[in-house]
């Protein structure tokens, strides 16, 4: 395993109750890996060492079925910084990347 795939493994050991809390409210959702390609995964690494290794907090993010390879592509992407991405539903706190806690998933829809 990649040391990526074994903070993945860590990350899933260690959030488990937290992520099961999402599963009820949601019919068809299934949690799983996602097939990131290596660029975000060596900037994830790097910007988590440069901080010196932070804890890793499960979130859920909404977003469409069209955007999940891009995402998986790229990484999420702060509209306008460096990219041609435009806000899409809206910025009621600013220009960012919103995701909401397990236990408050239905913020993210």
């Amino acid at each position: 395993l990649t040391e990526f795939e074994r903070l993945q493994e860590s990350f899933f050991q260690q959030n488990r109750l937290a992520i099961d809390q999402i599963g009820p409210g949601i019919a068809a959702m299934k949690i799983s890996r996602t097939p990131m390609q290596e660029a975000p995964i060596k900037a994830f690494m790097a910007m988590r060492e440069k901080l010196g290794n932070p804890e890793i907090l499960p979130v859920c993010h909404g977003t469409a079925l069209a955007n999940y390879e891009s995402i998986y592509r790229q990484g999420f992407l702060v509209p306008g910084k460096g990219n041609d991405h435009k806000v899409v539903n809206g910025s009621a706190l600013g220009v960012g990347i919103y995701s909401a806690l397990p236990a408050d998933w239905r913020l993210s829809r």
